[in-house]
């Protein structure tokens, strides 16, 4: 899989069988934040991971769902949809880049 105007290889930064979907690049251009179920097969969080599929982290756990991130141009903050007050609504939360990679595989 790649790019039409590409002549590089398409690379799959997640392995586990979960929807993934949705992905934002951070404006620095090392992480990429993205939607998926991963965590119960039901629900929606959002998780990020760098470019190299290395260092993945959960950034949220509530109940419902949380989809379509969206970073400010600076990066520090994430517009996201989330479902768990019982209706689909805008949050925006602080985002700090990850300390450190988690042992969960990508």
């Amino acid at each position: 899989l790649a790019p039409a105007a590409s002549s590089g290889k398409a690379k799959a930064l997640t392995a586990k069988i979960a929807l993934h979907r949705q992905p934002a690049w951070h404006p620095g251009g090392k992480e990429i934040v993205f939607s998926s179920n991963r965590a119960d097969g039901k629900s929606f969080d959002l998780w990020s991971i760098d470019v190299e599929g290395k260092c993945l982290k959960r950034l949220t756990d509530a109940p419902g769902d949380e989809t379509m991130p969206s970073f400010s141009r600076d990066g520090a903050k994430i517009a996201f949809a989330s479902t768990h007050s019982g209706r689909n609504q805008v949050y925006e939360m602080a985002y700090a880049p990850p300390p450190s990679c988690s042992n969960e595989s990508p």
